[in-house]
């Protein structure tokens, strides 16, 4: 019994140690160029680019917009109004290779001049658009706080980050399962 739960001990350790050297190998390679390219590692969730929904003013958040990713020529911010809330929708251009689509849409929502809430949306006219792929999401934010599958109203995956500032929700498509690979369908984060 005694040898048996020494090997068992070895066996553990090993495995551990493969664990460690493959996070340690992991965590030294380069960023995504996608994950660079929307500033996903700029600030911690569920800020983004510096905009952190529930705290920053809807002027800082459109000056913060404008100063990542406006390049000449690029159509101004198209939004509409009810009330107290407002919404932009950002068709924000992506200079990536080989990608199918030329850019992807981005909402920020406006309450009371505070940003509510923002969504970058990975999908649109019906290819996938060049998105970091779940294994890009995971290497830089962590295991998620929850994994629901086929959440009602949507045919994919859905990844909650609960965060002391507010949630992220990181979405994919698919019925029955999910590969590393796969592209990201949409980062939406809110306040908490």
């Amino acid at each position: 019994m005694r040898t048996l739960l020494l090997a068992l001990l070895v066996v553990w350790a090993w495995f551990a140690a493969l664990i460690g050297g493959a996070l340690l190998v992991g965590r030294g390679q380069p960023e995504s160029p996608l994950i660079e390219r929307l500033h996903l590692s700029d600030c911690a969730l569920p800020c983004w680019i510096g905009i952190l929904p529930g705290e920053t003013p809807t002027g800082r958040a459109m000056q913060r917009f404008a100063e990542t990713f406006y390049r000449p020529g690029s159509a101004a911010p198209q939004g509409s109004a009810s009330g107290m809330a407002s919404a932009i929708w950002v068709e924000m251009p992506l200079p990536v290779p080989d990608s199918m689509a030329e850019s992807i849409p981005i909402q920020l929502e406006f309450v009371n001049g505070v940003t509510n809430w923002l969504m970058i949306q990975g999908r649109q006219y019906g290819y996938v658009d060049a998105m970091p792929s779940l294994g890009d999401v995971v290497r830089l934010f962590g295991a998620p706080s929850c994994v629901n599958p086929q959440s009602p109203g949507f045919n994919g995956w859905s990844l909650f980050y609960d965060t002391p500032s507010g949630i992220v929700i990181v979405g994919m498509l698919g019925r029955d399962s999910i590969r590393w690979t796969q592209p990201v369908y949409f980062v939406y984060a809110r306040a908490a």
